[in-house]
């Protein structure tokens, strides 16, 4: 960790510009391609499929990503797997010919999705590198803004250019913004200390995977407690609202795909507040107290599921959902960022990527299970998709209850 007190220094500043073109890329791509497959095939079983196929990767490989960032020059990854996404991009123009389809846009998913699986923990193992002890906390609210910028912005950027300029405009775009994203890369300097090699891959595979599940499990058994609350609401929660939401706007409501994309752009919003919050009280947040985030972002669900009981008109259905869940974006993003800093002060720096690849794999295990499941139950029970908020929120209750004795014990200053 470095001394320097100075938040906004050259390789922090210029990680977050990278950061800024790279996600807005990514988030146009990850906007446009799931919605072309609910538009043309109107199903939540294979929209919720796609998502969870989509995920697997970087559920998997996220560990290998934090091994391989811990041994190899932070920078030099940023710049390859960015180049090779921009590669990826002109390979999938090249092959689109009329409509793509529902194989080459999985495909396409499924790759972003292997090559987020090592870029994500190597950002995130760089913040404690590049900052100092104080200024950790201010530096993951300030990447975790760039992110809910970013989602803000690219479904808006990706309706504009789908509708007017067609889909390979969306390939293009995407490309262009990985290819400069690589280039900014090149200008950071991010410390690094290469550690022993070992000859077999396995023994290092083996030996990584044993350190990470040694410290999580033996050493900060509360980091393993706290993983198996964000997965159990990454079940239940996180994937109602990604499968969900779409389902009950567009295929519930019967509104327009603007309207939908206005929806994903209100979430970001929540996230970019989430993270203002976080740095605006840096000094005053609580993470003892996340239980009570927990419950209020519970409670969050019951206008949704009201709303939907009463049969309301569209409009104000979809004022009171979206609302409800740029609420729960807020307190969402507030805790992820909370618990990151609890774990980064925690963890030592030598083991960084490894650890916080770990623990993204245990604690995302479950998104594509829920998502799978809320795909099948919102194609069968959309016209009683209440009963489907208020189960929940009931189970939702009953973690919020069963981890206090967790949450109490979570210190970040």
């Amino acid at each position: 960790m470095r001394e320097n007190t100075e938040l906004f220094s050259k390789d922090f500043s210029l990680i977050v510009i990278g950061q800024i073109i790279s996600l807005m890329g990514n988030a146009v791509l990850r906007f446009t391609l799931p919605l072309y497959l609910l538009d043309t095939t109107g199903s939540s079983t294979l929209f919720g499929g796609i998502l969870a196929i989509a995920i697997i990767p970087t559920i998997l490989l996220s560990p290998f990503g934090g091994m391989i960032a811990d041994r190899v020059n932070k920078r030099n990854i940023m710049i390859i797997l960015d180049l090779l996404t921009a590669i990826i991009m002109i390979a999938f123009g090249i092959t689109l010919s009329g409509s793509p389809s529902v194989l080459t846009i999985s495909i396409v998913l499924i790759l972003l999705s292997v090559i987020q699986s090592f870029y994500q923990p190597t950002v995130q193992a760089s913040i404690p590198v590049l900052l100092s002890e104080d200024n950790i906390l201010k530096g993951n609210a300030i990447v975790n803004q760039i992110n809910g910028l970013s989602n803000l912005l690219g479904p808006i950027l990706a309706g504009f250019l789908y509708g007017f300029l067609g889909f390979m405009s969306i390939v293009i775009f995407s490309g262009i913004s990985f290819f400069i994203s690589a280039v900014i890369e090149i200008f950071i300097n991010i410390p690094f200390i290469p550690q022993k090699k070992e000859s077999n891959i396995f023994k290092v595979v083996a030996h990584d995977f044993k350190l990470s599940k040694n410290f999580i499990i033996n050493d900060k058994p509360i980091i393993f407690k706290i993983i198996l609350i964000i997965a159990a609401f990454n079940l239940f929660l996180t994937a109602m609202i990604t499968v969900g939401l779409p389902a009950i706007i567009k295929g519930k409501l019967g509104l327009s795909n603007q309207l939908y994309a206005l929806s994903q752009s209100m979430l970001m919003i929540g996230t970019l507040i989430g993270g203002i919050l976080v740095g605006l009280l840096s000094k005053k947040i609580h993470a003892n107290k996340s239980g009570i985030l927990f419950l209020t972002t519970t409670l969050a669900l019951l206008p949704i599921g009201g709303t939907l009981v009463l049969n309301l008109n569209p409009i104000l259905s979809y004022v009171i959902i979206v609302c409800s869940t740029v609420f729960i974006m807020v307190v969402g993003t507030m805790f992820n960022i909370m618990i990151m800093v609890f774990i980064q002060k925690e963890t030592p720096l030598h083991i960084m990527s490894k650890v916080v690849a770990f623990i993204s794999t245990i604690s995302m295990s479950a998104l594509p299970l829920g998502q799978l499941m809320y795909g099948y139950l919102f194609d069968v029970m959309i016209d009683k998709a209440y009963l489907i908020i208020f189960v929940v929120v009931f189970v939702s209750m009953f973690i919020t209850i069963a981890s206090r004795r967790v949450t109490n014990k979570i210190i970040i200053s």
